[in-house]
C-alpha cells in the first residue's frame, strides 16, 4: 500500500473517495496522524506510533480517534498530539484502552466470588443471604461498572441507598 500524505483538512478528507481496499492517508504536518477510508465509505481519524520509545523492531500500534463526522480535523490532530505526547512519556494508550476493555465488570467478579468463595465455604443460609445481596442489590445498582472504575463514592452511594 502506497503511503499518501497531504495536509488533512475537512475539504481534503471530504474529497477522498472510497475504493475497493482500505485507504490510509497520512497528515503532512503531524507524523503518525491520518485518516482511514473504508470501502464502505466510512472515514475515521487514527494515530500510529511505536510504544515504549521503540524503533523499527517494535511493532506499530494504531489507535482510532473517532469518525470524521464527529471530530473536526483540528480536534483529531490535537487528540493525536496528546496520544503521541503520552507515548513520548513512556505510555501506551492503545494498550491501556485494550486492557480497560478487557477488565471484568463488577457483576462478573461478584459471580466468581459467589462460586469460588461463598458457595463452598459458607453455610447454606449465609450463602443465600450473600446471593440475595449480590444479585438483587449490588448488581442492579453498580454491576455494569468495570472493576477498575469503581470508586469509593459509588460504594458510599450504594450504602446510603441500602441503609435503613
Amino acid at each position: 500500500m502506497a503511503m499518501a500524505t497531504m495536509r488533512l483538512t475537512k475539504r481534503a478528507v471530504d474529497g477522498l473517495a472510497p475504493s475497493n481496499r482500505e485507504l490510509r492517508v497520512y497528515d503532512a504536518d503531524l507524523s503518525g496522524f491520518g485518516v482511514r477510508v473504508m470501502p464502505s465509505g466510512f472515514k475515521s481519524w487514527f494515530v500510529e506510533y511505536r510504544p515504549k520509545g521503540g524503533g523499527r523492531l517494535v511493532p506499530t500500534k494504531r489507535m482510532t480517534l473517532g469518525e470524521t463526522t464527529k471530530l473536526t480535523a483540528d480536534e483529531a490532530r490535537n487528540a493525536a498530539r496528546d496520544v503521541l505526547a503520552t507515548v513520548r512519556l513512556g505510555g501506551d494508550p492503545a494498550g491501556e484502552r485494550r486492557k480497560s476493555r478487557e477488565m471484568p465488570t463488577l457483576a462478573q467478579l461478584l459471580e466468581q466470588f459467589l462460586a469460588d468463595e461463598v458457595e463452598p465455604k459458607r453455610k447454606r443460609t449465609t450463602a443465600s443471604t450473600y446471593r440475595h445481596y449480590v444479585r438483587n442489590i449490588i448488581v442492579p445498582a453498580i454491576g455494569t461498572t468495570k472493576a477498575n472504575a469503581l470508586t469509593k463514592a459509588d460504594v458510599n452511594r450504594l450504602h446510603r441507598k441500602v441503609a435503613p
